[in-house]
């Protein structure tokens, strides 16, 4: 049975709902009523609060992206195309796997402080495994004759990047 457009709209209704009477019957700050809450969004915007938190945020969330998917991806094609790489390191990507990012998070503030960079790490250590995993499995699933005429055709490292990997990716 197939939901309809207006049941799936109808969720946030029942979930504000909800929460403003969750919040009324507990009444504690702990929980406030969507109505504060956005009173105080809307004062923390006309201050220009809300704007230089948000910034930061995104900032430190494009930072770890970036680490993670680079690092993730020389760790995945390593571990890929080179068999004593793949055993090396694949200890440590089940490890990785299985950590909870909450206990990884932890550490990391015990060990460095509550620094910005303990949270970067924390998020750039918990991604690294699953993009490592994904282009390991794509780089084994790479034709290994285009790889052959790339060394045959001599090409240079960007030209064999961009023709060998990057187009069969897309083209696949």
């Amino acid at each position: 049975m197939k939901a309809t457009p207006l049941a799936s709209w109808a969720a946030l209704p029942l979930l504000l709902a909800l929460w403003w009477l969750l919040a009324w019957q507990l009444d504690t700050s702990l929980l406030p009523t969507p109505s504060a809450v956005l009173a105080t969004l809307q004062q923390e915007a006309a201050s220009g609060e809300l704007q230089r938190h948000l910034a930061v945020t995104l900032r430190r969330v494009a930072l770890s992206f970036a680490l993670a998917m680079a690092l993730g991806c020389l760790v995945g094609i390593a571990m890929g195309r080179l068999a004593l790489v793949n055993a090396l390191l694949d200890p440590l990507l089940v490890l990785l796997l299985n950590l909870p990012a909450l206990v990884l998070i932890i550490l990391l503030y015990v060990w460095f402080g509550l620094v910005e960079a303990a949270a970067i790490m924390a998020v750039v250590i918990n991604k690294i495994p699953n993009v490592a995993v994904t282009l390991r499995e794509g780089a084994r699933s790479l034709d290994p004759r285009l790889e052959q005429m790339a060394r045959i055709y001599d090409f240079s490292t960007l030209r064999r990047l961009w023709h060998v990997w990057c187009r069969s990716c897309f083209l696949t």
